[in-house]
């Protein structure tokens, strides 16, 4: 039963978080190059698994936090912009947006309430 329901709101999130508008320029399924999902929730894996199925990367927070930031994203940002999608809860978003502030870009769209504990979000280039 719960799966059932992990589907369903993957099914009507996913789609919202990978159509996200940052100013003129859209973020799309072919612009979002990474989505970073919670482990722990079924919600947030049933996410990823539709974001894989749209040829996009897929990373955990705990891959994330255990050095993907500074061993990929950091350096990545550092270059160029590159667009972040996400399926996680309050407290990691907050992480993922202080960090991308510090390489000029910010959270383009954040949808709260995907579950009790999820929210769903984008992270882009800063408007020039």
């Amino acid at each position: 039963m719960q799966s059932g329901f992990a589907v369903s709101t993957a099914s009507l999130v996913l789609p919202q978080v990978l159509r996200a508008e940052s100013g003129s320029a859209r973020v799309s399924a072919s612009s979002a190059e990474l989505f970073i999902y919670d482990e722990r929730f079924a919600e947030s894996v049933e996410a990823a698994q539709q974001a894989t199925a749209g040829h996009i990367a897929i990373a955990s927070t705990a891959e994330v936090m255990n050095g993907l930031w500074y061993d990929e994203l950091d350096l990545r940002w550092k270059e160029d912009p590159m667009t972040l999608a996400g399926m996680t809860t309050e407290r990691s978003l907050f992480v993922f947006e202080t960090l991308a502030l510090d390489r000029g870009m910010r959270v383009v769209s954040r949808t709260a309430g995907v579950t009790e504990d999820l929210v769903s979000w984008v992270i882009g280039p800063r408007k020039s």
